[in-house]
């Protein structure tokens, strides 16, 4: 999982452009990104986020010709820094057309990863591979379509005059792109458009391929097929502000939380004095709760700016993070009876820290909604748990995880009921149902679970965002 972010003409400062790479940080945290041509070619990486480009930009206020960046987040292996130029992207190959760079946002499947490079690598070498073969654009793009298998919105820079975008064919995550005076911009969330003032913007189809140009658009459709669009961008890794293929985050989580506080009510739970979100995403689900039960919604738990504690890269740091990260609202807290709402459990390390938290300064009682299903299987699409041994739902019923995070009571959204509050035609949520939308996913699962010797070496030697 990254965020991406893309430029063509447009007018726009390269200073500008790292702070929107800044506020794609909340995708990845862990380093990020940048190739173009801002008065000669430019390649620019670093460890953490965003902001840690800006030392190495001597003058922010020179104008973009073109430029892709990158924010990265782990979901397999960690990033060292004798081997950051490596493994982050932007990734860059010289070609007939002039220099290659690619940036993506998801994970491939196949073919595996070996050796030294990563799938971001590889896809950089698939598409230069196309490329010198084909001497098109177009048919590069659709042979490396049909022979690669997983999630991929991408974006890559071909010489100093071409801004390329393709999505997998299942679209299963976001990319949008809106024009401006004088070019394009690119972007995983629509958000950062609107940060940079454009108020109409559209979505790259599935299975698509969008050439520009400063002042030109070419547009292909090459695969038609349903979309599987990753339930869990709505859920949690989007921001609310975010459109995803014509559907807000805020809204989608605003009728989680409505759908879930009726659910909540079926339990007959009472005397709650307030409903309270684990934040920041939960909140907008928890005043949709508060909102369908007629409790007061609260902030009883007061988040840092320390980053999201769920893509931090080892399940220590995730630990650790909680207690630094969330403070306690006392008047909110102690002595009262609680709705605590959740975007997920994963793991259960953030919300069993938090609830550990909340006891001690006295909460009389905690019940538990979380407005995603429970997530039972490995997600090989970009997301960091595709380990079934550490998802908590894998070998556990709600009524022991309600144990285990130390909760009264535990009301988790029906898959059902997800699909009507997001209100898309096709979802993936094959990390609630295992129907993979993917060839070859199911095949990778079954040797996730057995731990056979090729998904030992995937493991070892691949490296995704």
């Amino acid at each position: 999982m990254c965020g991406i972010l893309g430029v063509i003409g447009g007018n726009i400062e390269i200073g500008t452009f790292v702070n929107c790479l800044e506020s794609l940080s909340t995708r990845g945290q862990e380093a990020a990104g940048l190739t173009g041509f801002v008065n000669g070619f430019i390649s620019e990486k670093c460890q953490g986020t965003a902001v840690n480009l800006e030392k190495n930009i001597s003058n922010p206020s020179e104008i973009i010709d073109v430029c892709i960046g990158s924010t990265r987040y782990s979901t397999i292996g960690t990033l060292k820094k004798e081997t950051m130029q490596v493994h982050l992207a932007p990734f860059i190959e010289s070609t007939s057309k002039g220099m290659l760079s690619l940036a993506f946002n998801g994970n491939i499947i196949f073919p595996l990863v070996n050796g030294e490079e990563n799938d971001g690598a590889l896809l950089t070498k698939l598409l230069k591979r196309n490329l010198e073969d084909n001497q098109d654009i177009y048919l590069a793009v659709k042979n490396l379509i049909s022979e690669v298998d997983g999630a991929y919105s991408t974006l890559a820079l071909i010489g100093d005059d071409k801004l390329i975008a393709f999505r997998d064919p299942n679209g299963i995550r976001p990319l949008c792109y809106g024009k401006t005076d004088g070019g394009y911009i690119v972007s995983s969330e629509t958000r950062i458009l609107e940060k940079l003032g454009l108020n109409s913007y559209q979505f790259i189809p599935p299975g698509s391929l969008f050439i520009f140009t400063r002042d030109s658009l070419e547009k292909h459709r090459i695969f038609f097929q349903d979309s599987h669009h990753c339930m869990f961008e709505w859920t949690y890794f989007s921001q609310a502000p975010s459109n995803i293929d014509g559907k807000e985050v805020y809204q989608v989580r605003f009728k989680l939380g409505e759908i879930l506080g009726k659910l909540l009510q079926k339990r007959k739970i009472k005397d709650i004095d307030y409903v309270i979100p684990v934040p920041n995403t939960a909140k907008t689900a928890a005043l949709g709760c508060a909102s369908s039960m007629k409790i007061q919604y609260a902030d009883g738990l007061i988040k840092g700016s320390s980053g999201r504690i769920f893509i931090k890269p080892t399940q220590k740091e995730r630990y650790i993070a909680v207690r630094k990260v969330y403070e306690i609202v006392p008047s909110v807290i102690k002595d009262k009876n609680l709705i605590v709402i959740d975007d997920s459990i994963v793991r259960g390390t953030t919300l069993k820290r938090v609830i550990e938290l909340l006891r001690e300064k006295g909460a009389k009682s905690i019940h538990v909604g979380i407005t995603t299903p429970m997530i039972k299987y490995p997600c090989v699409y970009g997301i960091d748990m595709s380990r079934p041994g550490e998802l908590l739902a894998s070998s556990n019923s709600e009524k022991k995880i309600a144990k285990i995070i130390n909760c009264e009571t535990l009301t988790y959204m029906t898959i059902k009921d997800l699909h009507k509050a997001i209100g898309v035609k096709g979802l993936c949520t094959a990390c609630l149902d295992r129907n993979y939308p993917t060839e070859k996913a199911e095949t990778l699962v079954k040797n996730i679970s057995s731990m056979n010797e090729e998904v030992r070496l995937y493991e070892q030697n691949s490296i995704s965002r």
